[in-house]
């Protein structure tokens, strides 16, 4: 590599997946580990993938740091592909994401929001549901940063205590492999969830806190925000128990009425508080194994149906009358015919949730552009450490 290849960059704010990111001459270069306002010396290694108007470098030197730059907890810290933002002080993460979703908005969906509400977590043991891998030593581990590499990983400090304490008593050279091995069958990865909210103190851990595999384990009961609700230990739940606490709520307070739509219902987490203030509930939700559970943490005066969204919406049953709607899409967000149901239904209440900033200001911008107005967004930082972040926005019908 030649000093042509080394470039020093005033980094201006953070994108979307926690890079730092400078503009040198109009040009996007995206710089991983480094905090906005710093000035810091980078390199473009061979085979780092580049276009006309951006490109990806290394960070080799901080000649100005920020004073929210800090120590990692973490000693496979920018091995580990797990987080992004340990350099960073999480109180400063939290500003960031929030300024990572409002340029979102504005860019991708021409909206200026002054006010987003922040919402943090704890920053470390919160992780209730991870995915691991096992190492070619045979002991537990997570993909390395960059490639496909599995790298072995003793212990983690964003998993919540009861996992943790699980590979740390796994440590050791093929001793998660054996342990693992009568009920993995062949595969090298696997899902894990534990609830250790009980156990904050870090001193004791409850009686009923356990861990629960993929593969050894099925169903899973968790509480919510004072509601119990079950799911099965391989399908999708929420990977962050104390900010859905706060989530949960927020996303249903104030809605009530005749009826009401949980689209993307899922297992029926938010369907479990809605069927307390409205006549008639109707979830939908593609995978009939989630809608099963449905079934049960939504149980009441409720329709179900085993449909996707986009199908839904061309329905009879989508055709009545509701007074809300729950909106809790994949990350690709509202497909254009939801969004056509939703602008010709008129919904007096939308309470929309959102893992990707991008695919939601594209929505906002359609959704508001038709008759819908926004009342109320809400950052709610569900993984700390990381560049990914949760929204809640709550819209009514103008």
């Amino acid at each position: 590599m030649s000093d042509r290849d080394i470039v020093e960059l005033r980094i201006e704010k953070l994108a979307v997946g926690g890079d730092g990111l400078a503009f040198p001459e109009g040009k996007a270069v995206f710089v991983p580990g480094t905090v906005p306002g710093e000035t810091v010396r980078a390199a473009f290694p061979d085979g780092v993938r580049a276009s006309g108007d951006w490109a990806a470098a290394e960070l080799r030197e901080v000649l100005e740091a920020s004073t929210d730059r800090i120590d990692p907890e973490c000693a496979l810290y920018g091995i580990c592909g797990g987080c992004s933002l340990q350099h960073m002080a999480y109180s400063r993460q939290v500003r960031e994401k929030a300024e990572i979703l409002r340029d979102c908005l504005s860019r991708i969906g021409g909206l200026s929001v002054r006010d987003i509400d922040e919402v943090p977590s704890e920053p470390y043991s919160c992780r209730n549901r991870m995915q691991f891998h096992l190492a070619p030593s045979g002991g537990i581990g997570l993909k390395r940063r960059a490639g496909t590499e599995v790298v072995e990983t003793p212990t983690c400090p964003i998993a919540d205590r009861p996992i943790r304490r699980w590979m740390e008593a796994r440590e050791g050279r093929g001793r998660a492999r054996e342990d693992l091995r009568s009920y993995l069958e062949g595969k090298d990865r696997f899902l894990v969830f534990a609830d250790g909210r009980a156990g904050d103190d870090g001193r004791t851990e409850p009686g009923d806190a356990r861990v629960y595999l993929e593969g050894r384990d099925g169903e899973v009961r968790v509480p919510v925000a004072g509601r119990e609700i079950a799911f099965h230990v391989k399908g999708f739940f929420q990977s962050n128990l104390r900010a859905l606490d706060t989530l949960a709520p927020s996303v249903v307070q104030g809605l009530s009425g005749s009826r009401a739509a949980d689209l993307y219902c899922g297992v029926g987490l938010f369907g479990s508080f809605l069927r307390d203030s409205f006549e008639v509930l109707v979830c939908v939700e593609h995978n009939p194994f989630a809608l099963e559970y449905a079934r049960r943490n939504a149980a009441g005066r409720t329709e179900y149906h085993a449909l996707a969204v986009e199908e839904w919406v061309k329905s009879p049953s989508a055709r009545k009358g509701f007074d809300a709607a729950v909106l809790d899409p994949p990350r690709s967000g509202l497909a254009p015919t939801v969004r056509d149901w939703l602008a010709d239904a008129r919904i007096p209440s939308l309470s929309y949730v959102s893992c990707d900033p991008a695919t939601l200001a594209r929505d906002l911008k359609d959704l508001t552009g038709r008759g819908y107005r926004i009342e109320s967004i809400g950052m709610h930082d569900f993984f700390p450490q990381t560049g990914h972040l949760e929204t809640h926005v709550r819209l009514r019908w103008d």
